[in-house]
């Protein structure tokens, strides 16, 4: 209310008002996008691919410490999620959407990608994960999803599959050279 009456003292019409509070859709822990902008980024890219046809993929990564237990409390899952989140970053293109969708569960909204383009994005997670300098070592393992957007399936829906595809994966302790079996 604050912010639209500021804009209308300085001339701004109401119709013009930008009523978006970033802070809102931020993650403080991780500085990605939260629950609240995900859900936001997640319809507003519905539309998209609704209006345009083209694809849109969902990955998410569930954080766990062993393929049996859940993931660290305290400072050491936040310092784990802090750097998954800059992997993660760094990996996307300028189009992707990196959030924190739960405590414990990071995604990657993937604009104008058909499955098996994720599926190939995956796999290049899955490696840098095995190989990034994490402050934990072995590196920790965590679930996936992926999704692929059908025509005129819910935000809701949409998020319910995926995230109803969310299985184990552990990346390797010990590295093979590549090529070797």
């Amino acid at each position: 209310a604050n912010r639209a009456a500021q804009a209308r003292a300085n001339g701004i019409e109401e119709d013009e008002v930008s009523l978006s509070f970033p802070e809102v859709e931020q993650d403080e822990l991780t500085g990605l996008r939260n629950r609240t902008g995900y859900e936001a980024d997640l319809e507003r890219e519905i539309q998209a691919a609704r209006r345009t046809g083209r694809p849109l993929s969902l990955l998410l990564l569930e954080v766990r410490t062993s393929a049996n237990t859940t993931p660290p409390a305290g400072p050491a899952r936040d310092q784990l999620l802090r750097e998954l989140a800059g992997l993660l970053q760094g990996l996307t293109r300028s189009t992707d959407t990196v959030f924190r969708r739960s405590e414990d569960e990071l995604g990657i909204l993937l604009p104008e990608t058909p499955a098996e383009g994720a599926r190939q994005f995956h796999g290049r997670v899955r490696e840098e994960v095995a190989h990034a300098p994490f402050s934990r070592r072995p590196p920790m393992p965590f679930s996936v999803g992926l999704a692929q957007w059908r025509p005129n399936e819910t935000r809701e829906s949409f998020d319910a599959r995926a995230s109803a595809a969310v299985c184990p994966f552990e990346p390797p302790t010990r590295l093979r050279p590549l090529g070797s079996r």
